[in-house]
C-alpha cells in the first residue's frame, strides 16, 4: 500500500506545525478540521493550533513531502518529524512512542 508523508503548514507565518500519514492527504486535511474530531483532544497542541486557525478563518497549508510504502511509512514519518522538529521546536506532533500502533488516516 501506498502512504503519504505531509506537512500542515500555518498559513499566516509558514512554519511547519504537523507531519502525518496518510493514505489521502487532502481527506485527511479535512477529518483534522472537522469539529468533531477536534473535540476529541480539545487540549492537544494541534487542536489548538487548528482551533485558532478556524477562529481566524484560515486553514492549513499541506504539503505531500514524500510517497512511502507501508513497510518503512513509519520510519519515514519518525525522520520528517525530526526533521522539522529542528526547525519548529513547537511542532505539534507528541506521541511517537505510538506511532506503530495506529491505523491510517483516509
Amino acid at each position: 500500500m501506498k502512504l503519504f508523508i505531509y506537512l500542515l503548514i500555518d498559513p499566516q507565518d509558514k512554519k511547519p506545525m504537523y507531519i502525518g500519514m496518510s493514505k489521502d492527504p487532502g481527506e485527511r486535511l479535512k477529518m483534522h478540521m472537522y469539529p468533531s474530531q477536534l473535540k476529541l483532544y480539545p487540549s492537544h497542541p494541534k487542536t489548538i493550533w487548528l482551533n485558532e486557525l478556524l477562529f481566524l478563518a484560515l486553514k492549513p497549508v499541506l504539503q505531500v513531502l514524500e510517497e512511502v510504502d507501508e513497510t518503512n511509512a513509519n520510519n519515514r514519518e519518525v525522520y520528517w518529524i525530526n526533521h522539522y522538529k529542528n526547525i519548529n521546536p513547537n511542532l505539534t506532533n507528541t506521541d511517537l512512542v505510538n506511532i506503530n500502533n495506529r491505523a491510517y488516516g483516509d
